[in-house]
């Protein structure tokens, strides 16, 4: 069976060797955007999530949304 019928849960943890979660990359709605394309930068990711202040997902950022800004 392919990868891709896999369930989220599982994808993750393919190759990992054990049921550990990957850490999820954020920032905080009160970051600056020179701290936002910093964690852009350091993970070398596409994607950010925005977590409240109790770490409850609150939306996404991604690339393409920092690239809109210079049209």
């Amino acid at each position: 069976m392919s990868n891709v019928f896999l369930t989220l849960e599982k994808f993750l943890v393919l190759g990992k060797g054990s049921n550990e979660k990957p850490k999820l990359l954020s920032v905080k709605p009160t970051d600056t955007f020179a701290k936002v394309l910093e964690t852009f930068k350091e993970a070398r990711v596409h994607r950010l999530y925005i977590l409240d202040d109790d770490n409850n997902p609150k939306g996404v950022i991604t690339l393409g949304d920092v690239l809109r800004l210079f049209d």
